[in-house]
């Protein structure tokens, strides 16, 4: 399991807004870097996914996700041993719970 999560992002990105969202669902702490605010911090972003500017660039221990969807993350989270499919059965989406009174 990770020591710690990095996201590499800025506040006006739709993107990382919803990456937030996702770690903040399951309960995931993190450290988030706003590459337009720190100095250096985009060089840093780009050292550490091939090159590429795109946010969100999240450090997840050893795996690097450039702007995942909710599902890459999800699973990132999964693999790395920070939720279990338990957890995210009990934390159910919004949709999940629109879906949820449709059917009743």
């Amino acid at each position: 399991m990770p020591d710690y999560i990095v996201m590499y992002g800025v506040q006006w990105c739709p993107d990382c807004s919803r990456a937030r969202r996702v770690l903040k669902r399951h309960g995931i702490e993190y450290k988030e870097i706003d590459i337009d605010r720190e100095s250096g911090a985009e060089g840093k972003m780009r050292s550490l996914n091939g090159g590429s500017g795109k946010v969100p660039t999240l450090i997840i221990g050893e795996e690097t996700l450039i702007e995942p969807s909710d599902q890459d993350l999800t699973s990132a989270l999964r693999r790395q041993g920070l939720i279990n499919e338990q957890e995210e059965q009990s934390n159910p989406t919004l949709l999940d719970k629109i879906i949820t009174v449709i059917r009743k």
